[in-house]
């Protein structure tokens, strides 16, 4: 969703800007020439939309992350971090909100850039758990059969939550 909601949301704010022959006329850069193109494509509604617009992309993000954050605590089973973490999300949220864009876009990358780092951590260590489920799916398959999953197939089924207590999987 994430990746599709990019790309077709700057993917038109590209072409509103290109079709709208803004280019040409202003040396705006950044949201000001993006409100530029707007307005002369929409008119004073073109304001309003992209204020709503940009409200809105900002509240998710925020409240996404924030959530990413709460729900990877949880999973770590260390109850003691929420509070600071919640603290320390307050603070961002106002940091952000009082400091220049150029700034608080740096301290977004590197968060970004950290999160990023976690992930493909999180990928490697996931890495021959998905490699035998994916054997196991194509050897059912080949064998003509609906492929089940069960914890037996892992050849290490240590901390594994997302079966049940039968063994089946539980979405």
């Amino acid at each position: 969703g994430v990746y599709v909601t990019t790309l077709a949301i700057c993917s038109a704010t590209a072409f509103i800007i290109l079709f709208s022959g803004v280019l040409k006329t202003t040396t705006y850069k950044g949201i000001e020439l993006t409100q530029t193109a707007m307005i002369h494509e929409l008119g004073t509604f073109g304001r309003v939309f992209l204020i709503t617009c940009i409200f809105l992309f900002a509240f998710s993000s925020i409240i996404g992350n924030y959530f990413y954050g709460i729900v990877n605590i949880a999973y770590t089973e260390t109850k003691w971090i929420e509070t600071p973490f919640k603290l320390i999300a307050l603070g961002m949220v106002f940091w952000g909100s009082t400091n220049d864009a150029p700034s608080v876009w740096a301290m977004a990358d590197m968060f970004m850039a950290f999160m990023a780092l976690f992930n493909i951590y999180a990928i490697i260590k996931l890495k021959q758990p998905a490699i035998e489920c994916i054997h196991h799916y194509l050897e059912e398959r080949k064998m003509g059969k609906d492929p089940t999953f069960t914890k037996n197939i892992l050849s290490n089924s240590t901390g594994v939550e997302c079966w049940d207590n039968e063994g089946e999987i539980s979405l």
